[in-house]
């Protein structure tokens, strides 16, 4: 099988030129007839605020392709149907395909994404994924994003790179989502684990001084972030120092320990988002960067979230790359064959990634690796879209934490 998702390795030529080659210099408004996408996305609510994010970036990266061009000169629409759960996600695509729409992008949950993928499927139209990992795609359904498998795969890739030898700890939830996490790490982690079992959250001291008894050097954590607080209270008590404290497929303590101003320099996690270098975006989209800034700042009176980046980086790779390939042929047939044969090289997207489908997997996702130096929460890989000064830096002793003075929490960088 291509793997084009180790470091170094450099992908296919990219096979379209959309919008242009490279980053466009400057922006003309796209005129004409509106090409119709469908969409299925959650909307905000008062108590689910944050709920909205992914509608929000992808229609600020909308308008922005809009104000660069559009596709092939004509500008883009959405046919949006809101769903909140997985039926309405359900009834929304099958809305949708029944009007003929041959595309539908979302969603924004995982419950979302699941009902909008099934009914996709059963409708035969092409849904493409903006934010959500997708462990086994249908014939329809295409996500840029990295899988539980893949991230597992980039986790050990890291550990083995910056922690060589290590004496290792796998701990992972009893869920479907970690346990595919965890065999993409003990497939491509060059020494087993000493201590690979599933958490059952029922004796945090006494999993924390086994990592203290066993000398364990790096910890890779696949648990709910909550039990993540618990365990890291827990290793304190129990004096177990590691180099590394990875948690694997959520995106770190920032809004449970750092909102108790609790100590965690050099703590790391692993998702499929993250603070990515302004300048790595400039250099790849050119103008259309700081039109998508504008354009979101514009409607939500705020600059864009991580959750919203993250939904637009697919918006990006879909209307970017993906619809300039069809070459007028809006059929849903087309568009499948067009997107399963793309290739677009890794860093050419929003966060590092490109596009390459293998058996409905992206091939060039990539994973998005966050530490806390210096009191903030910067990006340490992948090294071209890093925002940390430094590299990974090991996880100081509970004694160093103890003596410091400084190390609370800041905003991310």
């Amino acid at each position: 099988m291509r793997d084009a998702r180790i470091i170094g390795i450099v992908l296919l030529l990219i096979m379209v030129l959309p919008l242009g080659a490279g980053a466009q210099d400057e922006c003309v408004a796209a005129q004409g007839e509106p090409l119709v996408i469908g969409a299925v996305f959650p909307r905000a609510a008062l108590l689910t605020a944050r709920s909205g994010e992914s509608l929000n970036g992808a229609e600020a990266m909308r308008s922005a392709i809009n104000a660069c061009g559009g596709v092939h000169g004509r500008p883009l629409e959405w046919q949006l149907v809101e769903a909140q759960d997985r039926y309405s996600a359900e009834a929304a695509v099958q809305t949708l395909a029944a009007a003929g729409v041959p595309l539908i992008v979302g969603s924004g949950s995982p419950a979302v994404s699941e009902g909008a993928r099934e009914a996709a499927d059963a409708a035969g139209v092409v849904y493409w994924e903006v934010s959500e990992a997708v462990e086994a795609p249908g014939a329809w359904t295409f996500s840029p994003r990295p899988n539980g498998r893949q991230m597992g795969q980039d986790a050990a890739r890291l550990i083995d790179a910056q922690f060589p030898a290590a004496r290792t700890a796998l701990i992972y939830e009893d869920s479907a989502p970690a346990r595919a996490i965890a065999a993409g790490v003990r497939d491509t982690l060059l020494n087993a684990p000493l201590i690979d079992e599933e958490y059952n959250g029922g004796d945090d001291y006494g999993l924390a001084l086994r990592l203290r008894e066993e000398r364990i050097d790096a910890l890779l954590l696949i648990t709910f972030e909550s039990d993540g607080y618990f365990l890291w209270y827990n290793a304190r008590e129990a004096d177990a120092n590691v180099d590394a404290w990875l948690h694997i497929g959520g995106t770190g303590y920032w809004r449970g320990l750092c909102a108790r101003q609790a100590n965690v320099e050099g703590f790391m996690s692993l998702a499929a988002y993250g603070p990515v270098s302004v300048e790595y975006r400039q250099s790849v989209m050119g103008t259309l960067e700081q039109e998508y800034r504008e354009a979101y700042t514009r409607a939500q009176n705020t600059p864009p979230s991580l959750e919203a980046d993250l939904s637009a980086a697919g918006v990006y790779l879909l209307l970017r790359y993906g619809l300039p390939a069809l070459e007028g042929d809006w059929s849903a047939e087309n568009m499948r064959a067009t997107l399963q044969a793309l290739t677009v090289e890794m860093g050419s997207g929003m966060l590092g990634e490109g596009l390459l489908f293998v058996a409905g997997v992206n091939q060039a996702a990539v994973s998005i690796v966050r530490q806390q130096q210096n009191r903030l929460f910067c990006s340490v890989a992948p090294e071209a879209v890093a925002t940390c000064l430094t590299g990974v830096q090991p996880l100081p002793t509970w004694r160093e934490r103890a003596r410091a003075t400084n190390w609370g929490c800041a905003p991310e960088a």
